[in-house]
């Protein structure tokens, strides 16, 4: 704006000055048209009457008589210019002993009357223009800059206001509304535009949220029927052996089913805000070391090493059932997707803010244009040789109750032939409402793990 409002002014100066000179030169032959009728008045009448144009401050005169002898009068011209002059007729520019000369010859009886009209008081306006453009023009282009930078301020703060508005809404802020302006402009149908459409991204929010928990808890009383049904017929005698097979199966099934109602339930508390119970500070470094010792039968049976390295002693405040399953999922997911005689390391460290758990498991490494996705809901970054077992909620469960714990779970940086997980968790005591946004409600404890067929406990995944 302010490179325009410059260039825009500086056009404005040149055009005027080049519109005013050739204005100048009009008005001067005018005005020598002028003087010359009244020359040729008075001389006609009473030669001794010139007196006035003898000694005029701007005006030279000479006159030519028919033998082209300049005659001694009005002696600003010089000879020289007044031939000129005479032989041209028509109204001409010259320079004269230093000055510059607006001449013109007119009849004047048997001779010729030769005007002349100094350029001085032409360049003296001329000059005193430019000097006033000089001064005046950066004056005002600065003060166009200032005005311009008021203006702007003005007219693009509440833009900015509704900008820091719309940043600091989130998913669980859908119910908050930007400010609309008094004013009837553009900005306020922006700000009434995007009320509306918060309005019906709540709406939308709220019916998958609703949906989700509707339908796990839907799901939940049909699956522990079946799961009793399907026990009471393993324990009825004289079951064939290729009927106690396919009850396994099916219970295996129902398992999984239940498995993948609960991770949606969860999650489904997470979006409403619902997440977390009770914190209680915990020895995280023994949760571990328990949760390890339960998965040592998973790993067996996957013909995969467990291997730990956990700092002593490392406590945190926390919901127990939450962190428990959290790990649950990561062990599980690294040992799913590994190879027959591979290792999962587990190393805990912590400094006196944050405790930082890493988890590392042999296998092939998870393609690039895969990482960005893999804790989106029911995605799974499926590898050659991998069990495919699982139903691509665990990782987005086990980052959701890390970020609601304050902390974060992320993939590390891929290894030649390896995959690691990056848990950090605060050690703070935590404040009176321990949710991301609103007051936190307990939550029943997960399920117990389903019996395999060997007796062998599961985690869940």
């Amino acid at each position: 704006m302010g490179l325009c409002a410059t260039g825009a002014l500086v056009l404005f100066a040149l055009g005027t000055l080049l519109i005013l000179r050739p204005g100048l030169m009009r008005l001067m032959d005018e005005e020598l048209a002028e003087e010359a009728i009244e020359f040729q008045t008075a001389w006609s009448e009473s030669p001794a009457s010139l007196d006035k144009w003898i000694n005029h401050p701007w005006l030279g005169w000479r006159i030519v008589r028919a033998d082209g002898v300049v005659m001694n009068v009005g002696l600003q011209l010089s000879d020289d210019l007044v031939r000129r002059a005479a032989a041209s007729r028509g109204p001409r520019n010259e320079r004269d002993a230093g000055q510059r000369w607006r001449v013109q010859a007119f009849p004047l009886g048997g001779e010729t009357l030769v005007l002349g009209h100094n350029h001085a008081m032409v360049d003296v306006l001329v000059n005193r223009l430019l000097w006033a453009y000089l001064y005046t023009l950066p004056i005002a282009v600065a003060m166009i800059a200032l005005l311009g930078s008021w203006a702007g301020r003005r007219a693009i703060g509440p833009l900015g206001r509704l900008a820091h508005e719309v940043e600091t809404i989130g998913p669980r802020d859908l119910d908050r509304r930007v400010p609309v302006p008094a004013a009837s402009d553009a900005l306020q149908q922006l700000a009434v535009g995007f009320n509306a459409m918060l309005a019906r991204l709540q709406q939308a929010f709220a019916q998958s949220r609703n949906f989700a928990g509707d339908a796990s808890h839907e799901l939940r009383t049909p699956l522990t029927i079946m799961r009793g049904e399907v026990e009471s017929l393993l324990r009825a005698p004289g079951m064939t052996a290729d009927a106690r097979g396919q009850l396994v199966s099916l219970q295996e099934e129902i398992a999984r089913l239940d498995r993948v109602t609960e991770h949606l339930l969860q999650l489904a508390r997470f979006d409403a805000g619902q997440g977390l119970g009770q914190r209680v500070q915990l020895n995280l470094s023994q949760l571990i070391a328990e949760i390890m010792e339960d998965a040592e039968l998973l790993a067996a049976a996957r013909e995969v090493r467990l291997e730990l390295g956990l700092e002593p002693d490392v406590t945190i405040w926390g919901d127990v059932d939450h962190l428990r399953r959290l790990l649950f999922n990561l062990l599980d997911n690294a040992t799913r997707y590994n190879r027959p005689g591979g290792y999962v390391r587990c190393v805990l460290s912590a400094d006196l803010a944050t405790a930082r758990l890493t988890l590392t498991n042999s296998g092939q490494p998870i393609p690039p244009e895969k990482r960005a996705r893999l804790f989106e809901r029911f995605y799974r970054a499926t590898r050659e040789g991998a069990d495919t077992g699982g139903h691509g909620l665990g990782l987005s469960l086990a980052r959701q109750i890390a970020r609601a714990h304050g902390g974060e779970l992320q993939l590390g940086e891929a290894g030649a032939e390896e995959v690691t997980f990056e848990l950090s968790l605060p050690r703070g005591e935590p404040s009176a409402t321990v949710g991301p946004d609103d007051p936190v409600r307990p939550l029943a404890p997960p399920p117990d793990p389903p019996a395999s067929p060997s007796g062998a406990s599961s985690p869940v995944a």
